[in-house]
């Protein structure tokens, strides 16, 4: 079975089934809703925060000149 299902057009990713999570974020704030995310304390789950385009760029970088 495939990793990746559509609900009314949104991926769905099935992150309880990954050997690691990393998590793109512009603070440590529980968002719009209210609710934790219990996938942001999960073991398995890294966090950067700041802006996602950004620093992916800047990951991307880091990676190139390692």
């Amino acid at each position: 079975m495939s990793s990746l299902e559509f609900n009314r057009g949104q991926p769905i990713l099935k992150v309880e089934d990954a050997k690691s999570v990393l998590v793109l974020k512009r603070g440590k704030g529980k968002g719009f809703s209210g609710v934790e995310n219990d996938l942001f304390v999960d073991p398995k789950t890294s966090m950067l925060f700041g802006d996602a385009r950004q620093s992916l760029l800047d990951l991307g970088l880091q990676v190139k000149e390692a």
